[in-house]
């Protein structure tokens, strides 16, 4: 690989690092019950027993493929790291094919799908869900004896404390690019974590979230809005359970004034609250985990006028330690990170930049009078914004 090459995926690839690893040791808190091969092609099947939750969960890992197409094979280099979509209710079996599809056609990054259910004889991801996926207690109507809410945060850290770790040190998932899906009671449930915990998941997608359980997740929105650091949202709904959802509100609110979220909202009009289920993976994965091709074939440098490219020289703040210092010469735009080497920057439009080492662009975001405020840095699906601190 070319020095220059490897400097830049390591420089700017650790801009993106926001959080450690997780520790890739199993949880004391995690027994394996059993293991084997799933029904579904390129998928492995645990039980595990959660000691937190005290109940088994039924987890079906599927691999990108299928061979030879997007996949992960014997080809794939052995320090490549994948992102994993936590899918709940099992992803009613339906998350796992689907993600794989869409990879194996370059719509979606090759992905992992872990599907978290129940295991049970039916087959289905049938459980106690209403226990597991909400965080606060719910009164039942009189007569209804069932149990509901309170479970939520032990399944929580199930996920997040035991399953992740344990799965991170089998397969070759990367921390930094894992999603949360939940639908209906399943989308309160990524909700809750989104709000109270949203650094824990890199993306989240949140379906049909039933957020009339518990409407103080709205205000909480507002509040970590400016917490985002450009982590992906995508809220979906249908006409039919708008009231119950509170979807438009929750994108409002996490979308509102000073939000570093970026966030998609959007409604199924022709379905409803269970068949809008089938098509949420293929409209919202691809803003969630875009495919990364080689900029050489689909971009293509422009020359711009000097004395515009002029106007992006200064120096940019990436992180606290990390300051990105663009020079101009002629009509040629250069970056260095602190510590690191000089890279071009290639403008394709007037404040779209490209890199050609390493697969990474940069927006220049411009002001009410026309000067450059901050830049955008795209890379592996996700922006980071660094604000203007210097001629």
């Amino acid at each position: 690989m070319h020095p220059r090459l490897l400097l830049a995926l390591t420089c700017i690839g650790s801009i993106l690092a926001s959080v450690a690893a997780h520790a890739a040791t199993s949880s004391p808190n995690l027994k394996i019950v059993s293991t084997g091969p799933a029904l579904q092609v390129r998928t492995d099947r645990y039980v595990l027993h959660s000691e937190r939750a005290g109940r088994d969960f039924l987890i079906e890992v599927t691999r990108p493929g299928p061979p030879g197409i997007q996949s992960v094979d014997a080809s794939t280099p052995p320090d490549q790291k994948f992102p994993a979509i936590y899918a709940l209710d099992g992803g009613y079996d339906l998350i796992g094919p689907t993600a794989r599809l869409l990879t194996a056609f370059g719509i979606v990054a090759p992905t992992y799908v872990i599907a978290i259910g129940y295991p049970n004889e039916s087959g289905i991801h049938i459980g106690p869900r209403e226990i597991d996926l909400i965080h606060v207690h719910i009164e039942r109507k009189s007569g209804d004896t069932r149990p509901a809410g309170d479970g939520g945060a032990a399944f929580e850290a199930f996920i997040v404390e035991d399953l992740r770790p344990f799965l991170e040190a089998r397969y070759p998932l990367d921390p930094q690019q894992a999603v949360l899906f939940g639908h209906s009671l399943g989308g309160l449930f990524a909700a809750t974590v989104l709000v109270n915990k949203p650094h824990a998941f890199a993306g989240y997608l949140i379906g049909s979230p039933s957020l009339a359980n518990d409407l103080s997740i709205l205000d909480k929105a507002k509040t970590i809005a400016p917490q985002g650091e450009g982590r992906r949202v995508f809220i979906t709904s249908a006409p039919d359970d708008l009231q119950l959802t509170r979807a438009l509100p929750l994108a409002a609110a996490l979308s509102g004034a000073g939000s570093t979220f970026v966030v998609r909202q959007h409604t199924f009009q022709d379905l409803n609250h269970g068949t809008s289920y089938f098509s949420i993976a293929h409209t919202a994965l691809p803003f969630l985990l875009p495919p990364t091709t080689p900029l050489a074939a689909t971009r293509k440098a422009i020359t711009l006028d000097p004395q515009l490219i002029q106007r992006y020289a200064g120096s940019f703040q990436l992180a606290p330690n990390l300051i990105a210092k663009l020079t101009a010469e002629n009509s040629h735009l250069f970056v260095r990170l602190t510590g690191q080497a000089e890279f071009e920057l290639f403008p394709e439009s007037e404040t779209e930049f490209f890199f050609k080492v390493v697969d990474a662009q940069v927006t220049f975001v411009k002001d009410g009078a026309g000067n450059v405020s901050h830049l955008v840095l795209h890379q592996y699906g996700r922006d980071m914004s660094a604000p203007r601190i210097g001629e």
